[in-house]
């Protein structure tokens, strides 16, 4: 059972050796593995920090995006309308205008027709005028183909003159 216990000697000189380890390790490599273990975590809690700050950043350019596109379609619903009312504005402006062209147009062929129908009633005047005059005068040529009528009639309108 020797091989199992180890010896006063050896527990000795493993501590000494174990003590002397531990004095070299803390006087010249803790702290330089103690700085780059603390550098390591100030690393990733910078990098989780970064990551933190992009997650929000992200939901602030996904909350902003909402906000352009909701923005984007009201302003695009606004043209519409405007662009509607503008539309409807024009038809209107449209057809006051044909119907005051109408209106003048139809005057217009009023008047025209008004004229013309003046003329036709003036012509028709004349005609009849005319014919009335060319019957009368054939009617009295006839009746006036004697001299004792042509006499007594000649004789009734100097009676008549004198008597105006």
């Amino acid at each position: 059972m020797d091989l199992i216990t180890p010896g006063l000697g050896l527990i000795v000189w493993t501590t000494i050796v174990f003590l002397i380890l531990l004095f070299l390790l803390s006087k010249f490599a803790w702290k330089p593995i103690l700085g780059m273990v603390q550098k390591r975590e100030e690393s990733i809690n910078e990098s989780l920090n970064a990551a933190e700050s992009a997650r929000k950043e992200l939901k602030n350019l996904e909350h902003n995006k909402k906000a352009i596109l909701n923005e984007t379609k009201l302003e695009k619903n606004r043209l519409i309308e405007e662009g509607k009312a503008i539309q409807a504005e024009i038809v209107a402006e449209a057809k006051t205008k044909a119907k005051l062209e109408a209106e003048k147009i139809i005057a217009t062929a009023r008047k025209e027709f008004s004229v013309e129908k003046e003329k036709a009633m003036e012509n028709l005047k004349r005609d009849v005028a005319l014919l009335s005059i060319e019957v009368a005068g054939k009617v009295i040529e006839e009746e006036l183909s004697s001299n004792k009528k042509h006499e007594a009639i000649i004789n009734q309108m100097l009676e008549k003159a004198n008597f105006n």
